[in-house]
């Protein structure tokens, strides 16, 4: 690699930053007060000249954060950038429904209750209550794990699209992280199907050593998991036969959830007991 070339790339940088820095002031100059704004007005308000707006506002309206206004030359905010926002939107109210069931389950059962959602690969868990018990087992909050391994991913897995659930598994790198680990994607199809049959997912000692737990997912209108709420505890504390309780808990945590926020897709887990993109 030559010096030039190395520069060229360097000089570039601020120039790409600069376009995402004046993109995002195009998006800031709308609001409340100005819901549909022209050229000039966002020029005006963003302190850019009327051809550097042009660019970016035809940019954005390719990509659909923005949108023209009908019977007008004017432009409003597009629904790429509500769906972006509204990802926030449903974080925050997954928190904030979900704090209280999950001191409720913790409570009942001693160990640590968990609100999850999914990153990639990877089940994420954004929020803990920590069972009362001496005993602490199971991840931090914002900490993560491969989803096939854990119960809260399995239970997220199972409900995605066919489309989303077929491109996780086609880049998937099923590695075990204990002996018990699903390492196959048949055999991961085969749970996701016992998941979806039974509206509950089970963790044996996949991901944590002598750590289950039972997981259940958080749907949304279409029955697409959002997020799932899990239970987890030492197996040798809670036998088998005491499974099918907290997932009765864990199961009936996740439909307050759902339908609190509105979103009523659990009509899906009666409705069908397998879905074609697990098949």
């Amino acid at each position: 690699m030559t010096d030039s070339s190395s520069a060229a790339r360097v000089s570039r940088r601020p120039n790409r930053v600069q376009s995402v820095r004046r993109a995002l002031a195009v998006l800031k100059a709308f609001d409340d007060m100005q819901p549909d704004l022209g050229i000039t007005e966002i020029a005006h308000k963003v302190s850019l000249s009327k051809s550097i707006v042009m660019r970016l506002v035809a940019t954005l309206r390719d990509e659909g954060f923005l949108q023209r206004s009908p019977g007008s030359d004017k432009y409003r905010i597009g629904l790429a950038a509500f769906e972006i926002g509204n990802l926030y939107y449903l974080s925050a109210s997954l928190r904030r429904e979900a704090e209280a069931l999950l001191q409720e389950l913790a409570e009942r059962f001693g160990y640590s209750a968990y609100l999850g959602t999914l990153s990639g690969d990877r089940a994420i868990y954004v929020s803990v209550v920590e069972g009362p018990g001496p005993i602490r087992v199971g991840p931090r909050i914002g900490s993560s794990a491969p989803a096939h391994t854990t119960a809260a991913g399995k239970a997220l897995l199972a409900y995605q699209s066919p489309e989303d659930l077929e491109r996780y598994l086609a880049t998937a790198d099923l590695a075990p992280e204990t002996p018990q680990s699903i390492t196959s994607k048949g055999q991961l199809r085969d749970e996701l199907r016992a998941v979806r049959a039974q509206g509950f997912a089970i963790n044996r000692g996949e991901h944590l050593h002598g750590v289950g737990a039972v997981g259940s997912p958080v749907l949304d209108r279409r029955g697409v998991a959002v997020a799932s709420i899990s239970v987890s505890f030492p197996l040798y504390l809670v036998p088998e036969d005491r499974w099918p309780g907290i997932a009765a808990a864990v199961v009936d945590t996740a439909q307050q959830i759902s339908r609190r926020m509105g979103t009523g897709g659990y009509d899906a887990i009666t409705r069908e007991a397998n879905r074609d993109g697990i098949a």
